[in-house]
């Protein structure tokens, strides 16, 4: 998550403008319903695609709503213009919307800003009060004068749909991702929104292979920045699997080679309904 300072009065305007001209926000469709100090409130209506078929929100979608919630209000408003980005994210799956359910209702809240650290938590519930995951982030302010790339703000809003970002599996706990302008951040540099939804997807591939699972948990641990261009390599194994839980771990790693991310992930193992 990239993230920068609202002062007080035009916090909502200012906010509401910013997702708007950010490709992967804006095409998830996250709406500013309210800004206060050290707490936002988003919503975003539940699209086709949106849900995944064990009926909880889909990695990807769940991932970028988590990023952008946790780091927002840190910065809304702040004294002095400030940005930064996610180092950790942890997201935990509660349940899934209601089948009725027409939209996610998110709030973000800052829970600690220091000087070059900021702790942020945010709570997904759909329309009717359902809660649907949970999230907590750490997340590295910038030093002053450094942070957003002007030639990546100024460039044209990139085409993004979060139900077609997805890894292809390559086999053996592999898979790949292209890289496209729309997963793009203000930083010119892949949205950590859509970095944790990409492990999410891995993982579910990985699982899929070895008879499913029911996601409860995923965390994330960003190292490196992901540059425009090129292909993800993400690569799944097993750290448990045991009857309780399986716990798998993925790497992300640019073209080079270079690691980019870890994702540690738990799920439940499938009902085994012939014991």
């Amino acid at each position: 998550m990239v993230m920068t300072n609202l002062t007080t009065d035009d916090a909502s305007p200012a906010l509401t403008d910013r997702l708007r001209s950010a490709s992967v926000e804006a095409g998830l469709g996250l709406q500013v319903a309210d800004v206060r100090p050290g707490q936002v409130d988003l919503n975003v209506l539940i699209r086709p695609g949106y849900v995944a078929a064990d009926g909880r929100l889909s990695p990807v979608v769940a991932g970028i709503v988590a990023d952008a919630t946790v780091g927002i209000p840190a910065f809304a408003p702040a004294s002095e213009p400030q940005s930064g980005v996610t180092v950790e994210l942890r997201l935990d799956h509660v349940g899934g919307p209601a089948p009725t359910a027409r939209r996610l209702e998110i709030t973000g809240r800052v829970l600690g800003l220091g000087g070059e650290t900021a702790t942020g938590r945010a709570e997904i519930r759909d329309d009717l009060g359902t809660l649907v995951a949970h999230a907590v982030g750490l997340l590295a302010v910038d030093r002053p004068g450094t942070g957003l790339d002007p030639a990546a703000t100024s460039d044209p809003l990139a085409p993004f749909d979060p139900t077609k970002i997805a890894p292809a599996p390559q086999g053996d706990g592999t898979a790949y991702a292209n890289i496209s302008p729309g997963m793009l951040n203000r930083r010119g540099t892949v949205h950590g929104g859509v970095l944790m939804g990409l492990a999410g997807e891995a993982q579910e591939l990985f699982l899929g292979s070895h008879r499913g699972g029911h996601r409860l948990q995923l965390s994330m641990n960003y190292l490196r920045p992901a540059s425009a261009g090129g292909r993800l390599i993400l690569r799944s194994e097993f750290v448990r699997r045991g009857r309780r839980v399986c716990a798998v771990r993925t790497e992300l790693l640019d073209i080079n080679g270079k690691l980019v991310a870890v994702a540690h992930g738990t799920s439940a193992p499938p009902v085994d309904h012939d014991r």
